[in-house]
């Protein structure tokens, strides 16, 4: 049977996060922290994204998230009422990101296809209690941050784009989805003055 087309979406989302590396390669578990290797014309695994630092590419692992709606009766009763008229919100882990970034217009490459360039969402998080946060609408397949971040997609090869904020980014938690069930690939704008970058 033929799936709607308004789960599309979620099901490209999740073939694009989720099917395994070939064998040999290594993973999100066996690479907990950033890495610098490749360069800018070397290859890269697809549908990864990759920070553009000067010439070399820092891949951005993906963060799974905590997807909770806020109905003011606590977690048990928001698990029981999803989909309610409640706010959802995409939450993750921590307050701050692995990767940090000193420049308010960073450039990110990702090797993948057109439609799920094109699908890619960007969206600041504020941070609350040690997790950071961002309001979502569940009605909504392609627009689903409440407040998202315009985006620039740039074509610059046949399987590779380009994807940078239209305008600069404020210091602050910011993260990639492509669609409202995750998972996100998240940065921080850092000031010059505090530079952490990797």
């Amino acid at each position: 049977m033929t799936p709607p087309l308004r789960f599309l979406p979620a099901l490209i989302a999740l073939i694009t996060f989720a099917v395994p590396p070939a064998s040999g390669a290594d993973t999100p578990d066996s690479a907990a922290t950033p890495t610098t290797r490749p360069t800018a014309e070397s290859p890269m695994r697809p549908n990864w994204f990759y920070y553009l630092k000067g010439d070399e590419l820092v891949r951005v692992d993906a963060t799974p998230l905590e997807s909770r709606e806020s109905v003011g009766a606590g977690d048990v009763a928001a698990g029981l009422l999803w989909g309610g008229g409640g706010k959802t919100w995409m939450t993750l882990p921590g307050a701050t990101s692995e990767i940090h970034i000193a420049e308010a217009k960073p450039r990110f490459r990702m090797a993948t296809e057109r439609v799920a360039a094109l699908m890619i969402r960007l969206a600041p998080f504020e941070v609350r209690k040690d997790k950071r946060w961002a309001q979502t609408d569940r009605g909504r397949q392609q627009a689903f941050f409440k407040k998202p971040v315009p985006l620039d997609v740039t074509k610059i090869s046949d399987g590779l784009y380009e994807i940078t904020p239209s305008k600069p980014l404020d210091p602050g938690e910011y993260g990639f989805a492509l669609s409202a069930g995750g998972p996100v690939t998240d940065f921080t704008i850092v000031a010059l003055k505090d530079k952490k970058s990797e």
